[in-house]
């Protein structure tokens, strides 16, 4: 299901050999119900993959993804921006302890 924040989900019926891709900010997760005439067979699989901003997979640019509309009050996204603001490059513990809570408390 995917999720507007406010608590209301909405399904999306996947069959066999389905597959979802989605940005790292939507709200989602997952409910799996039982095949109605045979509850054994049912199962879910998963595979992720995450990538990374560089040829080399070496550095992490996560510090950028939601910087822009963090800055524009997005709330969600200054949320999500909080979680990577520490890896911003030259930033001190102190400067990202900082900007953690005030994009948490914006």
């Amino acid at each position: 299901y995917v999720s507007t924040g406010f608590g209301q989900r909405e399904f999306m019926a996947l069959n066999k050999g389905d597959a979802v891709m989605h940005q790292a900010s939507l709200l989602h997760g997952v409910q799996v119900y039982d095949v109605k005439d045979n509850p054994t067979e049912t199962e879910r699989w998963s595979w992720i993959l995450w990538y990374k901003d560089s040829s080399t997979c070496e550095d992490d640019y996560g510090y950028e993804w939601f910087r822009e509309c963090a800055g524009e009050g997005d709330a969600l996204c200054q949320h999500f921006h909080a979680t990577k603001v520490g890896a911003t490059p030259g930033i001190s513990n102190d400067e990202a302890s900082r900007r953690v809570l005030e994009l948490n408390m914006e």
